[in-house]
């Protein structure tokens, strides 16, 4: 899809391309609360008020006006992070990116707004930044072009997680959850998940 005209500060990329072999069906079209799983992200993202790039598979077609597809998901998370800055690139220059999962779903507004409010006082030194829930890293990613290098050396499905602890130029931002709601970095991978994912959201809802 094309992009418009204007020149945005910042962009927000959903990754939404998986091959979810073990949910049997593509995540990112599962329901959620009323939605589906990946317009129910793409909302909770627009509290940063980014326009939102959607990285999918053939069997996706996002609601998001600007979307890509990747075409070998089979190369797992890291080809869907490149397909999506490269997208960005090629459209709206070295604006800082934002990455998202479309299959985790418990991260929310003011979580977004904690890490971008790092990453925006973050020091010379730092270009990349994201989240440690209770200590387990998460999303979301936010990153500007001069770690574009990294982001294309990345290979299979361990993503940027791959490199996190080992890089200088990266910044984690402790963010306490303890038990009062289900943990932002959790994933829906299985159909065992995501039903315990909907009793977790249904809770919330009482």
């Amino acid at each position: 899809m094309g992009a418009n005209a204007s020149m945005p500060s910042a962009v927000t990329v959903v990754l939404a391309a998986g091959l979810a072999r073990r949910m049997g069906q593509a995540k990112p079209s599962l329901p959620w609360n009323g939605i589906t799983l990946l317009d129910y992200v793409v909302q909770t993202a627009s509290c940063v008020e980014t326009p939102v790039v959607t990285v999918v598979d053939h069997r996706v077609r996002p609601t998001t006006a600007f979307w890509v597809e990747n075409p070998d998901p089979s190369q797992g998370v890291a080809s869907s992070i490149q397909t999506g800055v490269r997208w960005v690139r090629e459209h709206w220059g070295a604006v800082p990116v934002q990455v998202l999962l479309a299959d985790q779903p418990f991260v929310t507004a003011d979580d977004i707004r904690r890490v971008w409010d790092a990453f925006e006082a973050r020091p010379d030194s730092v270009h990349a930044v994201r989240p440690f829930y209770d200590g387990i890293p998460g999303h979301p990613v936010v990153f500007d072009a001069r770690f574009d290098a990294v982001i294309f050396s990345l290979a299979g499905d361990r993503g940027l997680g791959a490199v996190w602890a080992s890089r200088p130029e990266v910044m984690g931002v402790p963010v306490t959850v303890g038990k009062s709601r289900p943990h932002p970095a959790t994933d829906i991978d299985t159909p065992a998940d995501y039903q315990q994912a909907l009793a977790w959201l249904a809770q919330q809802s009482e």
